[in-house]
């Protein structure tokens, strides 16, 4: 984290925390998901997805069936829109930097537009 540019640190210091408040309780402190609650994120294929799909995620929630790791969910996730734009691209930051090799910077303004 050191090596980043300190906005894409700041983003993903703050994203943490957003992810203790409010996902982990479905998706795992440790980003492992839940059996019959939620999906892994930690190794998850969705964490390459483009922004615009994950901000979607967020913002509408999702409904199964899906396939994530090669393992089959039938769940809902709520629609998180009640967060802030920044809070939205901050928790998606330290999302994909925690567990993917994706770390390009999702911008409020990117959230912002897929409101």
């Amino acid at each position: 984290i050191a090596s980043l540019p300190n906005a894409h640190r700041d983003s993903i210091q703050r994203g943490a925390v957003v992810y203790k408040n409010i996902c982990s309780a479905c998706h795992a402190p440790n980003g492992a998901g839940a059996p019959g609650l939620a999906p892994p994120l930690a190794g998850s294929e969705w964490l390459e997805k483009p922004p615009t799909e994950l901000i979607n995620i967020v913002l509408q929630g999702l409904d199964g069936p899906i396939q994530v790791a090669g393992e089959d969910f039938d769940l809902s996730m709520p629609p998180l829109a009640t967060l802030s734009d920044t809070q939205i691209a901050d928790v998606l930051n330290w999302v994909r930097w925690q567990w993917s090799r994706t770390t390009a910077l999702i911008a409020a303004r990117e959230v912002k537009a897929a409101r």
